[in-house]
């Protein structure tokens, strides 16, 4: 911190003077971070810290607050609001909500009106923060009316749906964003996602309708991958999840959950894959008497998926808890390195599986990797038997559709994909069908029941919805703060 601090004296001394402003904000922010920590290292946990708001002020606070100071004195008139919502986050933090209102009513008066909306989006937080969500969506409301323009706030209004827990009315709204901005790809992003409760061809369906007035946004093709690695999902298939990153990394390069579903894909490849292709020998007879019985019920032998679950079980249970080191054996470990570079190149900056594997702002690329792989890990240890469950699936489909064919397909062209496509459809799907599409199809294991909803992205515990007022202070500050949309 002396070191720190002693850089930033030099380059008030250097800078030109209309630059102090963003020297002092900064200084600002890492007192702001010193003290975060120094909470952290005094509750004896850095990762489940308490918020400041429970320990007396410390010093690393009070000069924070010197320092925002500073730059509110420095900063030119019309980008002084920056100034005031940084310093309301900060009084926020320390549990002074009060503070933290006048200020961002402070930013709220100076802000120019291009800029409104981004004042708007802090206070409806500010306000969900605190548990008071109804005015939160009436900000929310009025900003939508006075920033037409600025889809952000739509995005806003659809993520604070979401986090209330009202899905129709986040679909409500996301479909109100597209008659405005059907140009923005993480709005049809969003809208995917939440379709895809309603089953595999609905979803698939409303991302058709996506690339056709998105065709280049990544976020968009990213969650095509989504669909495909869900093991839920009739059509799960890891080629075309593939192909689709490829295109997700290519379009969108900073956008980072698709460097992360690609990190999944390599670890599925790798760990997963192998262990299905090892139970294919012992469903080929299976699939030859099901060609003469039944095409219509081409489903895996109940018998050989308990057999099988059993087995990925013990393989994968010694190593539930080893994260990043994880893999068949000791020597091997699973090689990440072209993709690591393809990310640190890419240097992403958002995303919603990105920020939950990012710890602290200042993590780099490699860094936000390391953890995703160490968590995504951990999930595929737990989860390993269904996905093994879906490629078991796959092939029996496929399978039986190659004997029922007199002649060899020709498996790259449109008719077998078509084929492929309405027989794995019209298969029994995976796991056991409980009430109507809000309750879908569940998997029972581990003393629980796992569905569709619960892979909507790679990391299992980011698609488990908690009510924002249930989550830690901490948990809530990083959810409504930790992230830049």
């Amino acid at each position: 911190m002396i070191r720190t601090i002693s850089m930033v004296e030099r380059a008030l001394n250097s800078i030109s003077k209309e630059l102090l402003w963003k020297v002092h904000l900064e200084a600002a922010q890492i007192q702001e971070r010193a003290a975060l920590l120094s909470v952290a290292l005094a509750s004896g946990n850095v990762l489940r810290c308490s918020p400041l708001r429970w320990l007396p002020v410390c010093n690393e606070l009070t000069a924070s607050r010197k320092y925002f100071a500073r730059a509110v004195l420095a900063c030119p008139p019309n980008l002084s609001w920056k100034v005031w919502l940084a310093g309301g986050r900060m009084e926020l933090n320390a549990g002074r909500d009060n503070i933290a209102r006048k200020f961002f009513e402070k930013a709220f008066e100076q802000v120019p009106e291009k800029n409104k909306a981004n004042v708007f989006l802090e206070c409806s937080r500010l306000e969900d923060f605190e548990g008071n969500t109804e005015l939160g969506r009436a900000i929310l409301w009025k900003a939508r009316q006075d920033c037409p323009v600025e889809w952000k706030v739509y995005l806003e209004s659809v993520m604070l749906e979401i986090r209330a827990g009202r899905r129709e009315k986040a679909i409500e709204i996301a479909q109100l964003a597209l008659k405005v901005h059907n140009g923005t790809g993480r709005l049809w992003a969003v809208l995917v996602q939440l379709s895809q409760i309603d089953g595999d061809e609905v979803q698939t369906r409303v991302l058709r309708d996506a690339l056709k007035e998105v065709p280049k946004s990544g976020e968009v093709w990213c969650e095509g991958a989504r669909i495909h690695l869900n093991p839920f999902s009739p059509t799960f298939d890891l080629v075309k999840a593939k192909r689709y990153l490829s295109f997700a990394r290519q379009f969108t390069p900073q956008y980072g959950d698709s460097f992360l579903e690609s990190l999944r894909l390599e670890l599925l490849c790798f760990l997963v894959v192998p262990l299905a292709k090892a139970k294919q020998q012992g469903m080929v007879s299976f699939s030859k008497q099901m060609v003469d019985k039944n095409l219509n019920a081409v489903l895996i032998n109940k018998a050989i998926m308990t057999k099988t679950m059993d087995e990925v079980q013990n393989i994968f249970g010694p190593y539930k808890n080893q994260g990043f080191s994880f893999s068949f054996s000791h020597e091997r470990v699973v090689d990440t390195t072209s993709l690591q570079l393809r990310c640190v190149n890419a240097d992403p900056n958002y995303g919603t599986m990105w920020f939950h594997c990012r710890q602290r702002p200042t993590d780099t690329a490699k860094a936000v990797l390391h953890r995703a792989q160490s968590l995504l890990t951990r999930d595929l240890a737990m989860y390993a038997p269904i996905y093994v469950a879906s490629l078991l699936r796959r092939y029996g489909v496929t399978s039986a559709l190659r004997h029922e064919r007199r002649q060899p397909p020709d498996e790259e062209s449109d008719e077998w994909e078509a084929a492929l496509e309405a027989r794995l459809r019209s298969a029994p799907q995976l796991g056991e069908e409980v009430g109507g599409k809000e309750e879908g199809r569940v998997f029972r294991m581990n003393g629980g029941n796992v569905t569709g909803s619960d892979f909507l992205t790679g990391l299992f515990d980011l698609n488990t919805h908690i009510p924002t007022q249930e989550l830690s202070p901490m948990a809530r500050r990083k959810l409504l703060f930790g992230s830049d949309l």
